[in-house]
């Protein structure tokens, strides 16, 4: 700052000097430690908000990326045929192999229709119409016969004087497996259809009581004209499975392909459904983790950098807030992955090493030799499991579940199990099987079946790399995460140091009215001294003329 001229040469009855400038120079000397002091702590709080921002939208980029690891599953199934399709809907049971499989026939369901009604709004005549669930067949002397399925229930509907056609196919439609509707032919006439499910077994049977004989309610009997009624008889999907022949109800098949659904969509094959792992997809997504897992290292330790000899201090450094976040993403790196068979696994094993200067790189040599002696290992990092050994293992994995691999031990006289030392609740499902429930314990909600002879099993949970990895990040960009408590310390920070500055101007207003006073009462006595100067220079000079 340029040196103030204090004196004023305008100032000839007060004391000479530039009082305006003296006082805002002695203000500015009193306030401007402190208002640096203020606005330093305001421009650093700024700054390290800014920088959580960046690293909220890094580790966001990061989730979304691992969301998309898990969606590219190098573990398929694929069907060489349109006719068949497959998903996978349960990876623990899938096994890489190939299979044929064949489709002879689709399944199908009954169609029924009753037509020659005048309206949908046709009032119907009062009575009941039993419906139940079986199977026509053709009896011996060559006559179609029904054979209620055991066990499936019979619906009664009431039909009462006056229901119209349309609220009878809505009554209808309500029972369970049936679906019906009212169709307009376009020729003037309306229909009643109905339809049941898939499966030979799925067929429906009409039985109609009349409250009236002969008021025309029996037009829904199909009990002696099911074949003039049928539109659309029921059947089983037929097919061949590696050159067996086979029938199911439904043409959406669980049970053929350990862990794969099947869909048959039309005649034809065999298809070959193969299942396994895709190396190239596999070393594309550790590739793809070890990009983003370099990305967010980095800028964490750009953030954090403490300052040494020709390097600069990053913005957060010294912030214990992103120091433990880089600790706890370093330290998860290198804890082993629990539940993925007989020994946990770990990053390292898949081929990831660590440069010299801390960056993450995929030896693919070493990768490629790892997936290919065990291609299921891969899961340990893109992919949970729960499995079973001896046991099926279903329900919900309880929060408390640590992975790891945990036994299963059945009495065989008493019948009574334990699960991780813990006794379970045992109900027999008359099929020789038994579900075995646990109730308390960090396994509490879990079930698990074993058969009659089944006295011991295992059962594995692992949690991937991937999940764990977004278990920290949730943890840190949630809404009461890391990065918004210091987002919030931060900004307090900054509002605390706003506030200062306030002071330091109300301080600053308040000296220069103290600095107004003193001065203008010096400025007055000044001016008395002056004035008294000169009336003493003038009896002086009087006196002096006189003498003369």
């Amino acid at each position: 700052m340029a040196a103030i001229d204090i004196l004023s040469a305008l100032n000839k009855t007060g004391s000479g000097i530039n009082l305006k400038d003296l006082s805002a120079q002695l203000v500015e000397a009193a306030t401007a430690a402190p208002k640096a002091a203020a606005q330093a702590r305001i421009d650093s709080a700024d700054l390290s908000i800014s920088s959580l921002g960046t690293l909220r939208a890094q580790l966001t980029r990061f989730a979304d990326g691992l969301t998309a690891l898990q969606a590219a599953d190098p573990l398929t199934v694929r069907s060489s045929l349109s006719a068949v399709g497959a998903k996978i809907t349960d990876r623990s049971a899938v096994r890489p192999d190939t299979t044929q499989v064949g489709v002879l026939q689709l399944a199908r369901a009954q169609v029924l229709e009753f037509g020659g009604f005048s309206s949908a709004e046709q009032a119907l005549a009062a009575g009941t119409i039993t419906l139940d669930v079986g199977v026509w067949y053709t009896a011996a002397d060559g006559t179609e016969a029904f054979a209620p399925r055991p066990g499936a229930t019979s619906y009664i509907v009431n039909v009462t004087e006056g229901m119209t056609l349309k609220q009878l196919a809505a009554t209808m439609g309500q029972l369970d497996g049936l679906d019906a509707a009212i169709v307009d032919k376009g020729d003037g006439t309306f229909s009643l259809g109905l339809a049941g499910q898939t499966g030979a077994g799925n067929a429906v049977r009409l039985s109609v009581a009349e409250a009236v004989r002969g008021s025309g309610l029996a037009v829904f009997d199909t009990t002696t004209r099911n074949a003039e009624i049928q539109v659309q008889a029921a059947q089983n999907a037929v097919l061949t499975l590696n050159g067996v022949t086979l029938q199911r109800e439904t043409n959406t098949v669980g049970d053929l392909v350990p862990g794969v659904e099947l869909t048959l969509a039309a005649t034809g094959g065999p298809a070959s459904i193969s299942v396994g792992r895709d190396a190239a997809q596999a070393q594309a997504n550790v590739a793809a983790l070890v990009a983003q897992l370099n990305d967010t290292r980095s800028l964490l330790s750009s953030l954090t950098t403490r300052a040494t000899a020709g390097t600069k201090a990053g913005p957060m450094a010294g912030d214990s807030t992103l120091q433990q976040m880089s600790q706890q993403l370093d330290a998860l790196l290198r804890a082993p992955i629990a539940g993925y068979g007989d020994k946990p696994r770990s990053l390292a094993d898949f081929g990831v090493r660590t440069a010299q200067d801390g960056s993450l790189y995929l030896d693919t040599a070493v990768f490629t030799k790892i997936f290919t002696a065990n291609p299921e290992s891969i899961d340990a990092l893109f992919a949970d499991r729960l499995s079973g050994s001896g046991v099926e293992v279903s329900g919900l994995v309880p929060p408390g579940f640590l992975p790891g691999t945990y036994s299963f031990r059945r009495d065989a006289t008493t019948g009574q199990a334990t699960f991780d030392g813990r006794p379970l609740a045992g109900v027999d499902l008359g099929d020789g099987r038994t579900a075995f429930a646990a109730t308390a314990g960090r396994a509490a909600g879990m079930i698990l079946t074993a058969g009659s002879g089944v006295t011991e099993g295992t059962v594995g949970y692992g949690r991937s790399l991937v999940s764990l990895l977004g278990d920290l990040l949730s943890g840190a960009t949630g809404r009461d995460g890391a990065l918004a408590t210091a987002t919030t310390r931060y900004t307090r920070t900054a509002q605390e140091a706003e506030d200062s500055l306030a002071q330091v101007a109300d301080r600053a207003a308040a000296l220069r009215d103290i600095y107004a006073v003193r001065f203008s009462a010096m400025e007055a006595a000044v001016s008395r001294f002056h004035s008294t100067s000169n009336y003493l220079d003038s009896l002086v000079a009087q006196w002096n003329k006189n003498n003369d």
